[in-house]
């Protein structure tokens, strides 16, 4: 029975703690209603990725990939190293309109995770209040975790002390390892936590507050339902965006005409 016990709940921690540190990284998660058990239905991905790092401040986004460097200002200009492009009218009219997509959208998918990681934490929180007491240690195991999440989530996304924010491609695309990882380095204190305070709740807690793992079950299932949604739906959002962006940024950056004599450096 132990064995069962510890396989059930180390798939529901490992998942919330995924949904937690990764709402932005796109992660969708499913129920097995058969098992009742949180399984991850697919890993994290999109057809289309962002090709360069981009970063974004209040007079240029940027595009940097490995030694080129682009900026796009915000009537549509656009720089190569520091050497004017001379675009088409289509050309600066897509620039432009990438520019101002990327202002619009980066900052929105930035803000919205924001908000998934604190809401997460906290309806886990809640969760655990709820079934095995305010008292619980596990409380600040998840409060101890909000740091490593928001400096993992820094590396793909993050706000300068400016008010830059910047994007980087190849940790986005590490994604998948880098869950596997901190799910591996996280998920098995708090596993070992849980059933400890399950444990000591079946034997010593009184008995109108006694609880047991299904009813832990049954709980998170319903807090974290419409989690899922959410992810879902920012995943399709951002793979969405990454192919628009995709295309506007083709649009322009094809176009190799390059003017070595202007500068603005």
């Amino acid at each position: 029975m132990q064995i069962v016990v510890e396989k059930h709940v180390s798939l529901n921690i490992k998942r919330i703690v995924k949904i937690a540190i990764f709402a932005f990284s796109f992660s969708l998660f499913s129920l097995n209603s058969q098992a009742k058990e949180f399984v991850v239905l697919e890993t994290i991905g999109c057809p289309v990725y962002p090709s360069k790092d981009i970063k974004i401040d209040e007079q240029f986004v940027t595009l940097s990939e490995n030694n080129q460097i682009w900026q796009i200002a915000k009537d549509g200009a656009v720089t190569l190293n520091g050497k004017i492009i001379q675009l088409s009218e289509s050309g600066t009219s897509s620039a432009k309109k990438y520019q101002q997509t990327l202002r619009n959208e980066l900052p929105e998918f930035y803000a919205t995770t924001q908000n998934l990681i604190d809401s997460n934490l906290g309806k886990l929180d809640a969760v655990i209040e709820k079934t095995l007491g305010e008292k619980s240690k596990l409380r600040n195991t998840i409060k101890e975790l909000k740091p490593v999440i928001q400096e993992e989530f820094a590396l793909i996304l993050n706000k300068e002390e400016g008010g830059a924010l910047r994007l980087s491609l190849s940790n986005l695309k590490e994604i998948n390892s880098r869950i596997q990882e901190l799910v591996a380095k996280h998920s098995k204190p708090i596993m070992q936590e849980t059933l400890s305070e399950i444990a000591t709740n079946q034997l010593f807690g009184k008995k109108e507050n006694k609880v047991s793992l299904a009813e832990i079950q049954d709980e998170l299932k319903a807090t974290f339902a419409g989690e899922n949604i959410k992810a879902k739906e920012l995943l399709k959002q951002a793979c969405t965006a990454f192919e628009e962006w995709g295309n506007l940024e083709a649009d322009f950056i094809n176009e190799k005409t390059l003017d070595v004599n202007q500068s603005i450096i």
